[in-house]
């Protein structure tokens, strides 16, 4: 397989194993989605022009068989179908975490902010403005019960569920952390 330099890999409910790699076959290398089950290459997606043909190096499954991919100054992708959609983060964001959620949407961290990204891929920026006592989020990860747990440049921090349902209900809500 012509793949150098796995970045991450996720497994999905329907037994595929994906990574993101970077193709080594082209004439200028690029990255993109390799799909495994059972032990063999399956499929390779090259990420789209759009984005450069930028290197994945966070994957995270959603609940309906697709996959939150984060594309090195590109934002993410989400990936479903073997097609990608582009989200609406701003552009050149580095999206370093992903939490998916039940509702099928996920939180995204990022060094300047963290963001909901709905199943249509439309992102809500959730930062100091909306209540957080800061902005760098290197890492975020979910609970079984809903609650959100980001590490911060401000330490770790702890947001419920009845807060984020509250923002993602409320526009110009205010949570605690």
């Amino acid at each position: 397989v012509p793949l150098a330099d796995p970045q991450d890999l996720a497994a999905t409910p329907d037994g595929n194993v994906w990574t993101g790699n970077i193709f080594k076959d082209q004439a200028t290398p690029r990255g993109g989605l390799v799909q495994m089950r059972a032990g063999r290459v399956v499929a390779m997606f090259p990420t789209p022009a759009s984005v450069d043909y930028g290197v994945i190096y966070k994957l995270a499954p959603d609940d309906r068989d697709g996959l939150w991919v984060a594309v090195a100054d590109h934002g993410a992708l989400l990936f479903r179908n073997g097609r990608f959609t582009p989200l609406s983060l701003p552009a050149n964001t580095n999206v370093v975490g992903i939490a998916p959620i039940k509702s099928g949407s996920a939180w995204m961290a990022t060094m300047d902010g963290l963001y909901h990204v709905s199943t249509q891929g439309q992102a809500r920026r959730l930062g100091v403005a909306q209540g957080l006592p800061c902005e760098t989020f290197p890492a975020v990860t979910t609970t079984s019960t809903g609650d959100l747990w980001l590490k911060a440049d401000c330490g770790l921090l702890h947001v419920a569920k009845r807060e984020l349902d509250r923002f993602l209900n409320n526009e110009s809500a205010k949570v605690r952390a």
